[in-house]
C-alpha cells in the first residue's frame, strides 16, 4: 500500500471565488463593447436607410421631374391649397413606394381618396378611408432606424369618427423649414410655405435647390413617443390597443430646423417626448451625438446636436443664399 493519499481534484472556496471574480471582471469589460458594437451596426444601418430613401426619391424625381408632396394635410382656413374641408392626404413615404420595391403596396392605394377627411366645419362630421387607412399597418423595414423601440402608433378612434385606423411609425422625415413645420401665416396648419425641400404639398424640384444639393439636408432623423397612458388614452376618447405616440409612413413626416437637434421635447432632449408641441417635429436620434442626416446629393453624415445653429437653419433652406460654415 502507498504511503502516500491521492489528493482529491477541485477548487477550494477561495479559488472559486476569485474565478467567480475575474469572470465578472472580464464580462464587466465585455459587455460595453459588445453593446457599443451594436449601436455601430444599428448606426451604419440607419444610415444606410436613409441612403436608400433618397436613391429612391432621386428615382421619383427622374420620372415625375419633381419630388413628391412631403405631406397633405390643409384645408381648414383660408388660403389653403386643398379645398375646403380638413384633409390628410398620403405622404412622401407613400409615393416612394415602387421605388423601393413596394410596388405591389402602391397599387393597393386609391389615390382617387384620402387617409382621412373632417368636413365638421359644414357640421358633418368626418371619416376614415376604408381601404386607404388599413394599409398604414404594413411594416417596412427601410422606414425604421433599428433603434427604435416603438412600432405602432394609434391614430384616432374619437367617437365622431366612422371607426379608427393604426399605422407603424417611422423615423425619417422630409426637411421642410429652417424654422417651423406650421405655417406662419395660418398657424394651426403644417407649413406649405417652407423653405425647405420638402413641406406640406410641397412640389420641389432639384433645380430649384439654389444653395446646392451637397448644402441642403433632404431628410433627417426623427424620434417617436413613449407608450400613452391608460387614462391619458381614454381621455382623448381613443379605444382599441394602446401604442406609441409620434409619426407614421403613410401620412409621412417632415422636421423643421428652428429647434435645433435633440431639443427638450423628445427622448433624447428629456427622455419626454412632448407630441402637441414644436419639439415633435424636430431633428431627433436615437444615436448619441446628433442626427443623421443624408443631403440632396445623396450624401450622408450625423450632424452634431452642438452644431451652431445659424449652420444648421442654412443647411435646411433650398434657396437661402446663406454662407455654409464648417460642420
Amino acid at each position: 500500500m502507498s504511503a502516500f493519499r491521492r489528493s482529491k481534484g477541485g477548487f477550494t472556496p477561495v479559488e472559486l471565488l476569485v474565478v467567480i471574480g475575474v469572470i465578472g471582471i472580464l464580462l464587466a469589460l465585455l459587455l460595453p463593447a459588445v453593446q457599443r458594437s451594436r449601436e455601430a451596426a444599428r448606426r451604419t444601418q440607419c444610415a444606410n436607410n436613409v441612403r436608400q430613401l433618397a436613391l429612391a426619391l432621386h428615382n421619383y424625381h427622374d420620372a415625375h421631374r419633381t419630388l413628391p408632396y412631403a405631406v397633405m394635410l390643409g384645408g381648414s382656413a383660408d388660403g389653403s391649397p386643398l379645398e375646403p374641408g380638413l384633409k390628410t392626404g398620403m405622404g412622401w413615404p407613400v409615393f416612394i413606394l415602387p421605388m423601393i420595391e413596394q410596388t405591389a403596396l402602391y397599387q393597393e392605394f386609391d389615390m382617387t381618396d384620402t387617409l382621412f377627411w373632417d368636413d365638421g366645419f359644414n357640421g358633418r362630421g368626418g371619416r376614415y378611408s376604408l381601404k386607404n387607412s388599413p394599409l398604414g399597418l404594413n411594416r417596412i423595414a427601410l422606414f425604421k432606424c433599428p433603434s427604435d423601440p416603438f412600432d405602432v402608433r394609434f391614430l384616432g378612434g374619437l367617437d365622431k369618427f366612422a371607426g379608427a385606423f393604426y399605422t407603424r411609425s417611422m423615423n425619417y422625415a422630409g426637411m421642410a423649414d429652417s424654422r417651423t413645420t406650421w405655417d406662419p401665416v395660418i398657424s394651426t396648419e403644417l407649413n406649405y410655405r417652407g423653405d425647405g425641400v420638402m413641406f406640406n404639398i410641397s412640389r420641389v424640384r432639384m433645380g430649384d435647390i439654389a444653395d446646392g444639393t451637397s448644402h441642403t439636408i433632404l431628410i433627417a432623423e426623427i424620434t417617436n413617443g413613449l407608450v400613452e397612458m391608460a387614462e391619458t388614452a381614454m381621455a382623448r376618447g381613443c379605444h382599441g390597443p394602446l401604442s406609441s405616440a409620434g409619426h407614421d409612413w403613410v401620412i409621412g413626416t417632415i422636421v423643421a430646423a428652428g429647434r435645433g437637434i435633440n431639443p427638450p421635447g423628445t427622448l433624447p432632449g428629456d427622455r419626454v417626448f412632448l407630441k402637441d408641441s414644436e419639439a415633435a417635429w424636430a431633428l431627433s436620434s436615437y444615436h448619441s451625438g446628433g442626427a443623421i442626416c443624408v443631403f440632396a446629393d445623396g450624401s450622408t453624415r450625423l450632424i452634431s446636436e452642438n452644431l451652431d445653429q445659424r449652420v444648421l437653419e442654412s443647411l435646411a433652406t433650398r434657396s437661402g443664399s446663406e454662407p455654409v460654415e464648417e460642420y
